[in-house]
């Protein structure tokens, strides 16, 4: 047998598939396969203990998003919907599955990420040995089997766990490619890209990495046929992968747009003084999110060791180009190219990366010493003491944690009456739904502050009003949290019950008369609860009555109710005046009910000039153009009570409480109000009301 020296010598001569050949060789003489196996299994059931600690945690919010709008669904149409980045396709997929065999029970909804994972433990073991041999192999699987992160989104119903799993198989497979051109492995390897793409679609960052890798090394170490033959298969699996990838998306594009995928509020690129303005706070992310919770000197050594292994790479791998270079010719790019602010969570695949890195380079300084060696294995592993003790994984608020969300609808449960409303905000809605529904009382709703308002609060109900998860004491908090402007009039909230880490309050102020959601006259508290845009907010005097002077200039004017998404049957009532109309291809003031913006309204207008009444719709695309419309005898200078009614797919406009055209159309299903005033017109309003005339509420009022 060679004495290590000389060994070191031949390998830094040899080249190609000879040098992986001397360095695995040089572990085999320090361990043997079975004793790798045996601290494998070790290192896994480590793993396994530590995530099955933390398996039957709360429910955070993203997992209960998961499982109330995508994974509880029919699998068909669970599958169809990306109406936002939350919906993991893959990871919905199993979930669903999931709880179809087992329940629903929060370790089940996990159970798919925690398979994944364990997965990691091993499949950075043979990633390892591919790269660097077997001591190499087993101080990198230490650290991924104790590794905060990786454990936090063991046990959460995201996806992440997939992506991460994928990309070191990935690795391990690109080991193996770069110099042999097998088919199944090629197979297997688009296979896996697509998954992961399908399971994220930020799994551009980690096959990027991986596919930038395996072609530069191809070209490194290949030459002639050899090379082009590898790079030809390289490029059949990415296509193949690609269009797999759009099969799978195919029934989200067919339902919800290309779009959905790429044009969504979390991958549209922000200004680019804002992207550079966090991207040091996104490189902190890249390095430090994958290794949080290692105690500082753990942090350091692994630091150096991947320094170490950088310096020493010639001498100690089998690949000319370590993985972790492509990794950052990739994504440091790709990032600038995107400019968009990724989560941090996102970086959570380069944890088995570092690892292996930082392993490699520790495992050549101590390569004299195998004891020294199961001693630093040994070390890595107690960082699962510091990894439970320092409780960073049940404090973390990754996801959005909410340790109370079960004893509040436990409370709520024996508490709340189907009349009173439940005040949450993100991120404790969620979790607070999920576990309302885990009880069997979904029909208690929960509003968080983009479904409500102060329109919606003041809605009359002979229930309480509870609010969940704001502090204490100062009601400013209150306003802050739901994104409300403070009002004129009074309000007090009332601390009832006291959680572990916060409090349920009732909330008391004046509502609205029954069935009224909404009235307004002049002068108004109720002004700040609209927005006005397009012409001066003034209030002036015509007749002896307070009036709204509208006047608008080149451009549109609005008036625009502040909330009040969900309402549904309504009718919309306006008195107005029209002082001098406007454009003659333009009516005077329209009425839009239902509205959303960037999905559509159904419009009622009139024309004093015109002599009509029309009743139009915009869509998701724009104007969808005029529905019907009615001659009506109309003058300026008199006053006209309007009133714009949507009662399930019926919608009627009337004039002076006569109907004076209808339509019926189904497009449109919810939404708040708003008026428009078109260019050089002027408008008296005297008084804007909305109220409910829902079947309920009509039914009610008549009792």
């Amino acid at each position: 047998m060679h004495p290590p020296n000389s060994m070191l010598t031949v390998a830094r001569k040899a080249t190609g598939t000879q040098q992986v050949t001397i360095a695995i060789d040089m572990t085999e003489k320090t361990t043997s396969r079975g004793f790798e196996i045996a601290v494998l299994i070790a290192l896994t059931a480590l793993a396994i203990a530590l995530r099955l600690h933390y398996i039957t945690q709360p429910v955070r919010y993203d997992e209960a998003l998961t499982y109330l709008q995508y994974a509880s669904k029919p699998l068909g149409e669970a599958l169809s919907h990306y109406g936002e980045p939350n919906n993991h396709l893959l990871n919905t997929a199993l979930v669903h599955l999931a709880v179809r065999v087992f329940g629903n029970e929060p370790w089940v909804l996990r159970i798919p990420a925690f398979l994944a994972g364990v997965l990691i433990v091993p499949a950075t073991f043979w990633a390892s040995r591919k790269l660097y041999g077997g001591m190499t192999a087993l101080l990198a699987a230490a650290l991924v089997a104790v590794s905060a992160s990786l454990i936090e989104y063991s046990v959460l119903a995201r996806g992440y766990s997939f992506i991460t799993f994928f990309f070191v198989t990935l690795i391990g497979l690109a080991a193996v490619l770069k110099n042999h051109n097998r088919p199944l492995l090629w197979g297997a390897f688009g296979l896996i890209a697509a998954l992961g793409l399908y399971a994220i679609p930020v799994m551009v960052y980690p096959l990027g990495a991986v596919a930038l890798w395996l072609l530069l090394s191809i070209w490194l170490e290949n030459t002639g046929s050899q090379r082009a033959k590898l790079l030809w298969s390289l490029f059949l699996t990415l296509a193949a992968a690609a269009l797999l990838t759009i099969a799978l998306y195919l029934p989200v594009i067919l339902n919800d747009g290309l779009e959905a995928l790429t044009s969504n509020a979390f991958v549209t690129p922000p200004p680019p003084e804002v992207f550079y303005q966090q991207l040091p706070e996104i490189l902190r992310h890249i390095l430090r999110f994958p290794t949080r919770g290692f105690p500082d000197i753990a942090l350091w050594a692994l630091a150096a060791g991947t320094l170490i292994s950088l310096i020493a790479h010639r001498r100690i791998a089998g690949h000319r180009l370590p993985v972790i270079i492509a990794a950052a010719a990739w994504i440091l790019p790709v990032l600038f190219l995107q400019r968009v602010i990724p989560f941090d969570r996102t970086w959570l695949f380069l944890m088995p990366l570092y690892a292996i890195a930082g392993a490699a380079g520790w495992t050549f300084l101590v390569r004299r010493s195998p004891s020294l060696h199961m001693a630093l294995i040994i070390a890595t592993a107690a960082i699962a003491v510091v990894v439970v003790e320092s409780e960073i994984i049940p404090r973390s608020e990754q996801t959005g944690n909410v340790p109370d969300a079960q004893a509040m609808a436990l409370w709520l449960i024996e508490n709340a009456q189907p009349e009173d409303q439940v005040l949450a905000p993100v991120p404790v809605d969620e979790p607070l739904r999920y576990y309302l529904n885990y009880f069997g009382r979904p029909d208690i709703p929960v509003l968080n502050q983009y479904q409500t308002s102060w329109i919606d609060i003041r809605r009359h109900s002979d229930g309480k009003r509870y609010v969940m998860g704001v502090e204490p004491g100062d009601p400013a908090d209150f306003v802050a949290e739901f994104y409300l402007e403070t009002p004129s009039f009074e309000f007090s909230l009332q601390p009832v019950q006291t959680f572990a880490s916060s409090t349920a309050q009732t909330l008391t102020l004046d509502t609205l008369p029954q069935g009224v959601l909404f009235e307004m006259t002049f002068p108004s508290a109720e002004m700040e609860l609209v927005t006005m845009r397009g012409f001066e907010e003034r209030i002036a005097s015509y007749q002896g009555e307070t009036v709204l002077d509208v006047q608008t200039g080149d451009e549109w004017g609005e008036l625009l109710l502040n909330g009040s998404q969900r309402w549904t049957d309504y009718a919309v009532e306006v008195v107005a005046l029209v002082v001098r109309p406007g454009r003659e291809d333009m009516d005077d003031l329209q009425i839009s009910a239902r509205y959303r913006p960037q999905v559509g309204a159904y419009n009622g207008s009139i024309s004093v000039g015109n002599g009509r009444a029309r009743i139009g719709a915009d869509g998701a695309t724009g104007w969808r153009g005029i529905l019907n419309e009615t001659p009506v005898q109309l003058a300026p200078g008199h006053w006209y009570t309007l009133r714009l009614q949507t009662i399930g797919d019926q919608i009627d406009l009337y004039v002076n409480n006569a109907r004076a055209v209808s339509v019926e159309d189904s497009e449109l299903t919810d939404g708040t109000v708003r008026l428009l005033f078109p260019p050089e017109t002027h408008v008296y309003i005297k008084e804007l009301r909305v109220y409910d005339v829902s079947p309920r509420a009509m039914a009610t009022r008549q009792s």
